[in-house]
C-alpha cells in the first residue's frame, strides 16, 4: 500500500500556454534588435549573433509545439506519474528538484534510468482550481516519495 494513498490529485489537462509563447518570441525579438541596433560590433560578428538567435528561435520553438503535444499529467497513487502525449502515454517518475511560483509551476521527471525531462507548467495552461491544487499537493507528494 502507498503511502500516498490519501493525496488526490486529479488528472491535469494542459492547454496551449500563450505566455510561454509570448516569452519566447520576446525574448528574441529584444535579442534581435539589441543586435541590430548594435554599432560596436563588427558586421560579422553581427551576422553570426543573428544565427545564432535565429537557431536559438527555431530551438525553443520546436520545444513549445513539443510542450504542446503534452495533453495530460497524470499522478498515479503508486507515486508514478503518467505524461499523456499524443503520441503515447509515458510513465515516468517525479525528481525531488522542483520550481513553484505563483504563475509558474516547473516538474522535473525521470524517464527510465538516465534521462530527465523539465515540464514547465504556466498558470494559463490549468484550469485556476487545478494550478492551486497542483501548488498545495505537490511538496506533499514529494516529501512522501522522500520518506520511502
Amino acid at each position: 500500500m502507498s503511502q500516498n494513498k490519501f493525496v488526490s490529485l486529479p488528472a491535469l489537462e494542459l492547454n496551449r500556454s500563450k505566455i510561454l509563447l509570448f516569452f519566447i518570441i520576446g525574448l528574441h525579438v529584444v535579442a534581435i534588435a539589441s543586435v541590430m541596433h548594435s554599432i560596436y560590433f563588427h558586421i560579422s560578428v553581427n551576422v553570426l549573433l543573428g544565427f545564432v538567435i535565429s537557431f536559438s528561435f527555431y530551438y525553443y520553438l520546436q520545444y513549445y509545439k513539443n510542450l504542446v503535444t503534452l495533453k495530460q499529467i497524470k499522478y498515479r497513487q503508486d507515486g508514478m506519474w503518467v505524461l499523456g502525449y499524443e503520441s503515447k502515454p509515458l510513465l515516468v517518475s517525479i525528481e525531488p528538484e522542483y520550481m513553484l511560483t505563483e504563475w509558474l509551476i516547473v516538474l522535473r521527471f525521470r524517464i527510465g534510468q538516465t534521462k530527465k525531462k523539465s515540464i514547465p507548467i504556466f498558470v494559463d495552461m490549468l484550469s485556476s482550481e487545478d494550478f492551486k491544487h497542483l501548488r498545495v499537493v505537490l511538496p506533499y507528494i514529494l516529501k512522501m516519495k522522500d520518506l520511502k
